[in-house]
């Protein structure tokens, strides 16, 4: 999980570690003390079951960032970035953050050798593809052979105003983007299944048994009898995917009960269906197919081929954990808000108008062109 503007600052270290899931790593870069404004603050929620590390970050001028490597089979750099909207507390223009994010962005292809994917809040209109500055982005991306993967509005403006980047490497590990207006802020949460390409320590022990001295009619016999407790792991099914899809829109422990049965049921189906498969390959097997049989089921399963049932468990513990959070956050607000309500007096009234002048509605058009983004005016106005 990647996070931005989480207005985190420096000394806020129990904040951090109540906002972190169990069995997660977090690696976060929060905003000087030193600086008065609101926002910024970077986070990754890493689960502890994926090798990862974070890099030393250069500093920027334009643009803040935080850089973290998933070690696998193929490494993941994956660099967290926020660009402040212009304003007039700085110098900078829009021209100034794509030279330096150029120079910065060509730098990480020189010094990286696995897959990259940059993310984050860049504050370009991606939506708006004829402006000169979103055609100059495209054509850096466009050089370095990368692509812009987040397609539709991801903020309450009717903008794109946050980006998934990745390189030719890793375009194939980014998969399922959907944007979600979780009304919890004014950008939208943005999810995509990303391939990290796990590398799981395995013991190895390897027996060997004298063929000659088995005897063969015993052995498939015992075979036989036995091949049902093998541990054999399958792929849901797409009833179970539906009631999974079904559980996370609603999030109702009815369905979260439905899911867990399901999945159940989908396990011990396929167990079943394998050991009766395997128990006829057997029967019609001579002693070579069966010592190839054996191997085939005591092979260890491939962790990189679908999702196992603990993972998807995971998946939704951190789920849960994130909205359980949110309720309690709307339950107090709710309390507080019902509680201040029966106490509010009303000390005033309408009872007094006075027209408006032309100076008023002057200073109104001034204060609303320093905002653009929040104007309600239409441009014709001016």
């Amino acid at each position: 999980m990647a996070i931005t503007e989480t207005w985190l600052k420096e000394g806020d270290d129990a904040i951090i570690t109540d906002l972190c899931p169990p069995n997660f790593n977090h690696y976060v870069k929060n905003r000087s003390s030193a600086k008065r404004s609101r926002g910024r603050g970077f986070a990754f929620l890493v689960s502890n079951e994926i090798k990862s590390e974070v890099l030393t970050s250069e500093s920027h001028e334009t643009f803040e960032s935080l850089t973290i490597k998933l070690n696998g089979r193929k490494s993941l750099l994956l660099v967290l970035l926020y660009r402040p909207p212009s304003s007039q507390n700085d110098n900078f223009t829009v021209a100034d953050f794509l030279n330096e994010f150029e120079k910065y962005l060509t730098n990480l292809f020189i010094q990286n050798h696995g897959d990259l994917i940059v993310l984050g809040e860049f504050n370009l209109h991606w939506n708006k593809q004829d402006e000169v500055h979103v055609k100059s982005f495209k054509r850096t991306l466009d050089a370095l052979n990368m692509k812009q993967h987040v397609e539709g509005l991801s903020h309450t403006s009717k903008n794109t105003l946050d980006l998934l980047i990745s390189d030719r490497g890793a375009s194939d590990r980014v998969n399922g983007i959907v944007l979600e207006d979780t009304t919890l802020s004014d950008h939208f949460l943005i999810e995509f299944d990303l391939e990290t390409n796990r590398v799981f320590a395995r013991n190895n022990t390897r027996t060997c048994r004298k063929l000659r001295r088995i005897d063969m009619a015993q052995f498939v016999n015992t075979l036989q009898k036995n091949i049902a407790n093998v541990d054999l792991e399958g792929e849901n099914e797409d009833n179970l995917k539906g009631i999974e899809r079904q559980c996370r829109r609603t999030n109702l422990a009815m369905h979260k009960d439905m899911f867990k049965v399901q999945s159940k049921y989908a396990v011990t189906l396929i167990k079943d269906k394998k050991a009766e498969y395997y128990q006829q390959r057997i029967r019609d097997a001579d002693h070579k197919d069966t010592f190839k049989i054996v191997k085939t089921l005591l092979k260890p399963p491939d962790n990189q081929q679908g999702e196992s049932i603990d993972e998807i468990i995971r998946v939704e513990e951190l789920w849960s954990f994130f909205d359980n959070k949110i309720k309690k956050i709307h339950a107090t607000l709710g309390t507080s808000a019902d509680r201040d309500q029966d106490n509010v007096i009303c000390v005033s009234s309408f009872n007094h108008f006075e027209p408006v002048t032309q100076d008023i509605v002057s200073m109104f058009i001034k204060r609303q062109l320093t905002s653009p983004a929040l104007s309600i005016l239409p441009p014709t106005t001016f």
